[in-house]
Parts: C-alpha cells; sequence; structure tokens
C-alpha cells in the first residue's frame, strides 16, 4: 500500500504556477478548482489520504476521461495519467515546431481580419488616389491559408464566458459588445476544431508516406502519430445555424447586418434620406433673402443647432413676433433677444424621422433578443466548447511550466 500526504507536497503551489501559465480564463478555473480541494485537504485535520487501488481507479474514471464536461485536471486511473503525459508530449511537439511541413488551415479569423485590412488598405489607396493593388483583390476571397501545424489557434482571448451568461441569468437580453465575444470565441471553436482535423490528416499523411516507401517502425523512428490533442478538439460541437447567424450578424464596423436582417437596412436608409431632406430644406430656407433678414447672428454662433432632437435656427425675437408662422419656437436665449424656431417646412418630416429612428431603435431590439435567444438555445455547447479550449490551455501551461522546472 502507498500512503501520501497533501501536507508533504508542494502540490497547490505547483498548481498556482501552473494556473499563471494558462493564458484562458476556463484554463485557469479548471487549475484553480484543484487548487482549491488541495488547499482544504492541506488545511483538514493532518489525516493521511490513502491511494485507491487500480481498480477502484478505473472504475472512478469510468465517463470521466471521454467527456470533457466531467474531465479533471488530475486523472484517477493509470490510463488517465498516460493518456494526460501524451497530450502534454504531443502539445510539446507542435509548440517546438517539430512537425516540418504546413498544413491547410481554414481560419475564420484570419479571414475577417485580413479582408478588414485589405479593405482598410483599399480606403487609404482611394484617398490617395491610388488604385488597390491587383494582390489584395486577388487575396480578397482567399479562404484557406498554410500554417504551420503548431499549439492551438487560442491566443488573445480569454474565453471568459460565463459574465455573459450571469447577464442571460438576470433574464437581461445580450448587446452588441457581448454578442461580439461570443461570436469571436465561436469562431476560434471552428478553427481549434480544424486544427485537430490538420493533425489528423498529418496522421494519415504520415501514414500513407510510411506504407508507399515500404518503411516500418521496427526501430520507433517514425514520428508518432497524434492521439490525444485531435480526440480533445473533436469534443468541440458547431450547430451550423448558430455558426451562420452570428458570424453573418454584424458588418465591417461591428453594427448589426443590414443584409443579414433587411428590415434594419430598410429603416436605417429610410432615416438616412430623411435626414438628407431635412438639411436640404433647411438649407434652401437659410439661403433665402427673407429669412437672412431674421437671423440673430450678431453672436456668431451656429446657423442650426438641435434641441430635443429638432433642428432650430437662430431667429431675433422682434422678426419672429413679425411673423410666428415661420415656425415653432422650442428655445430662447438667456438675453431673449433670439427665438430658436424649427422651421414650418420641416415639421412634419422631422415628426417621420422621429418615428423612423423608434421604428428603427424596436427593431434593433428585437435582432438583439434573436441573438439572445439563439445563443440561450446553444448554451451547453458554447460552455462546451470553451471547457475543450480551456483542458488545451492547460496542456500548454504544463508544456511551459515543464520548461520553466527543466522538467
Amino acid at each position: 500500500q502507498i500512503w501520501r500526504t497533501l501536507d508533504t507536497l508542494d502540490y497547490p503551489l505547483v498548481l498556482r504556477a501552473l494556473a499563471k501559465e494558462c493564458s484562458t480564463v476556463p484554463g485557469k478555473s479548471i487549475v484553480l478548482s484543484s487548487t482549491r480541494a488541495a488547499d482544504a485537504k492541506s488545511s483538514g485535520d493532518g489525516k493521511t489520504h490513502k491511494l485507491k487501488n487500480a481498480k477502484q481507479h478505473e472504475n472512478d474514471a469510468d465517463g470521466d476521461e471521454d467527456d470533457v464536461d466531467s474531465m479533471s485536471l488530475t486523472a484517477t486511473s493509470v490510463e488517465g495519467v498516460h493518456r494526460r503525459y501524451t497530450a502534454v508530449r504531443e502539445m510539446e511537439r507542435l509548440m517546438d515546431g517539430r512537425v516540418s511541413d504546413n498544413w491547410v488551415i481554414y481560419s475564420r479569423l484570419q479571414q475577417k481580419q485580413e479582408q478588414q485590412q485589405q479593405r482598410r488598405s483599399q480606403q487609404k489607396s482611394t484617398q490617395q488616389k491610388r488604385p488597390p493593388s491587383p494582390s489584395n483583390n486577388q487575396n480578397k476571397n482567399r479562404q484557406l491559408y498554410r500554417k504551420p501545424l503548431m499549439g492551438p489557434p487560442i491566443e488573445n482571448h480569454s474565453f471568459d464566458i460565463q459574465p455573459i451568461f450571469d447577464i442571460i441569468d438576470e433574464g437581461k437580453v445580450l448587446d452588441g459588445p457581448e454578442i461580439l465575444d461570443v461570436t469571436t470565441m465561436l469562431e476560434i471553436a471552428v478553427d481549434v476544431s480544424d486544427w485537430g482535423k490538420a493533425l489528423e490528416q498529418y496522421n494519415e499523411e504520415m501514414d500513407d508516406q510510411n506504407n508507399s516507401n515500404g518503411n516500418g517502425d521496427d526501430l520507433g523512428l517514425q514520428p508518432k502519430p497524434f492521439i490525444e490533442l485531435p480526440k480533445l478538439a473533436s469534443s468541440i460541437q458547431i450547430d451550423s445555424d448558430i455558426l451562420s447567424l452570428l458570424t453573418n450578424a454584424f458588418d465591417d464596423e461591428g453594427k448589426l447586418s443590414s443584409t443579414t436582417f433587411p428590415s434594419l437596412g430598410r429603416l436605417r436608409s429610410k432615416v438616412r434620406t430623411l435626414k438628407r431632406d431635412i438639411l436640404s430644406t433647411v438649407d434652401s430656407i437659410l439661403s433665402l433673402s427673407s429669412t437672412k433678414e431674421r437671423l440673430a447672428v450678431e453672436s456668431g454662433g451656429a446657423l442650426t443647432m438641435e434641441i430635443n432632437g429638432r433642428l432650430v435656427i437662430p431667429i431675433s425675437q422682434d422678426k419672429y413676433s413679425q411673423n410666428s408662422m415661420m415656425g415653432i419656437v422650442h428655445d430662447a436665449s438667456r438675453s431673449g433677444k433670439t427665438a430658436y424656431v424649427e422651421p414650418t417646412e420641416i415639421v412634419g418630416p422631422t415628426n417621420e424621422l422621429r418615428q423612423a429612428e423608434g421604428e428603427l431603435r424596436a427593431e434593433e431590439a428585437r435582432v438583439w433578443r434573436e441573438l439572445t435567444e439563439s445563443i440561450i438555445r446553444h448554451r451547453k455547447e458554447l460552455e462546451r466548447n470553451v471547457k475543450v479550449i480551456g483542458h488545451l490551455d492547460v496542456v500548454m501551461g504544463r508544456v511551459r511550466l515543464g520548461r520553466k522546472l527543466e522538467g
């Protein structure tokens, strides 16, 4: 029998060091949950904890090692130990760049970032009166990228999804930033799934190459296949409906897409047209000699201003008193010499504009609810995907910590 006490180990200290090497919130959470358990044990009554026998370990491991939802940081069986060790060794090969070829990976985020960069470059070229380069046009629709097979593409994002679900649990509707964050997590999850498939492709091509060359592996010189990392990545679940909805929900500026939601496009167009017509009418009014005679411009102020959402022009109070039919007074200067008048010609169009803006806000709120409800329906798979990414982050953290400790 083997006896071991946590009081004699630096286990909590090692776990905290491992948590620091993790870059994602779910990765840190997986480690810190074990840290709290270890702290609780080590601060107990000092009794030793006898390791379970191998048979009991196997029973405890049932439904644990293959289910990412219940997978723990530490193994409860010899097989689990070997699988975690294998995952670390596989990740170490990738992070060391020991896979000596590039593999085709479809990266949604990389495609989006490159296209946005191309559009910015084209806009800059247009401003400088230079046509965009042909290479930019050719690359615009490129979807496949050759990248070295290294660690999973999970850098530069925290994957902190719980605060978003906390908002939902409070009965609130998600807004743009939260939904954009979920969209980014989903797109990265797709990339991670494709990364796992690229590892499987590597295995297949190495196997085909060995078979065609008639090379055996009696001496153990052939590259070992990736087993645990593809298996972990395959746990990611992507529903095509929510993927299509969220990835097409926003335009390049981060606003709800008028293409995906045509009703928004129609209302936005209506608002723009009304605003343009109102401004054009005001410009025409200001160009009239009869209006110029009534303007109160002795203070050097602007010829137009907005009060409570209504466009007004400054008119001398005495001139307005002579002709009160020229519009509606919404305010007056402190001296009382100037009246801020909304011209009669734009009262009706402005009312129509306010109504259209109200309809636009209501339609945007409806779309936010639709997107929120879709996220709620797919909550389990979204949380599962984040857990998978967290476990991959832990594997990378173990590699980094091992290098620091030279272990």
